[in-house]
């Protein structure tokens, strides 16, 4: 039995088992088309045309072999069973829902709506066009990026050293104890030197603070972890200007006895009697000092000696 693709007019050479009675549904290799098959024993008065339309020829030709050779490929690929795929029937109608069965029923020249792929194309097809779609997105991501000069990281430094330098004026503005600015200094386009912090200002505002640490006073602003803050004076500084001062106080009456006894005759005898006092306690203290005098004297010669 002949075949002859009504879409491509290629023919085929099959046997007439493969068709049966009633017909069946055949695909081309080479478009892919399918149409409805009579069988060989069905009358031709039975028939009904495959297609009423004309049927457009394709626009390039399918086959550029020889008709000789392109008729060997087609018998060679007839005998290998691959070029066509038939659909069983019987398997078709059992797993049909039941709705289907009132349809009407199709002619026997009406082509299916789908062709029937393989899925093994249909696979290779898939990852045909996943691969070109990475490909696509791949060399679209490269054009991007080569069309971007420098991705704004030149400005995005000047901008980061600009902040710094702000921050920086307005630390040093609060310890001088003076508002900072309210309009915030944007970084000019200039060279880098002028990004970077002047060394007199910060040396001044160190100064400024180590004066204000002497003098017992807090710097203004925020207390840094870092800061020193001013020592205060403990129990025994205290303690210690307090005995100077007694002292101080014992050796003023005992040097001006004499003077407060004649500006205060009433204080005379007490004067008198501190000034008896002091003397004999001063010369206790000069015999006790002179005699462990000696005895340190006498101990350093006897080690030497």
């Amino acid at each position: 039995m002949r075949l002859i693709c009504p879409n491509c007019d290629a023919q085929y050479e099959v046997d007439d088992a493969v068709i049966p009675e009633n017909g069946r549904d055949v695909q081309c290799s080479s478009c892919g088309h399918t149409w409805f098959q009579p069988g060989a024993f069905t009358p031709d008065e039975d028939l009904e045309p495959a297609y009423t339309e004309e049927v457009q020829p394709p626009e390039q030709d399918v086959f550029p072999q020889e008709p000789a050779e392109a008729d060997a490929a087609i018998i060679e690929a007839l005998e290998e069973e691959e070029f066509f795929q038939f659909p069983d029937h019987d398997h078709d109608d059992e797993d049909e829902p039941e709705e289907e069965e009132d349809s009407p029923p199709q002619h026997a020249g009406t082509a299916p709506a789908s062709t029937v792929l393989d899925e093994s194309v249909l696979d290779v097809l898939r990852e045909e066009a996943e691969r070109e779609t990475r490909a696509r997105r791949a060399e679209a991501q490269r054009e991007t990026l080569e069309s971007q000069p420098d991705l704004g990281l030149e400005a995005g430094a000047a901008a980061g050293a600009g902040g710094f330098r702000s921050g920086l004026q307005e630390r040093m503005a609060r310890l001088r104890g003076v508002s900072p600015d309210p309009q915030p200094h944007t970084a000019s386009a200039g060279p880098r030197r002028d990004l970077l912090p002047d060394i007199e200002e910060i040396n001044s505002t160190l100064r400024a603070t180590s004066d204000n640490l002497d003098q017992g006073r807090m710097p203004d602003g925020p207390v840094l972890e870092n800061t020193e803050l001013p020592r205060r004076r403990g129990g025994f500084g205290f303690g210690f200007g307090f005995v100077m001062l007694v002292a101080a106080l014992v050796v003023a009456l005992y040097v001006f006895a004499p003077k407060i006894s004649a500006v205060s005759p009433p204080v005379e005898p007490l004067m008198a009697a501190y000034v008896t006092t002091a003397d004999e306690l001063r010369t206790a203290i000069n015999s006790w000092t002179s005699g462990t005098v000696q005895k340190l004297t006498a101990a350093l010669n006897g080690l030497t000696g």
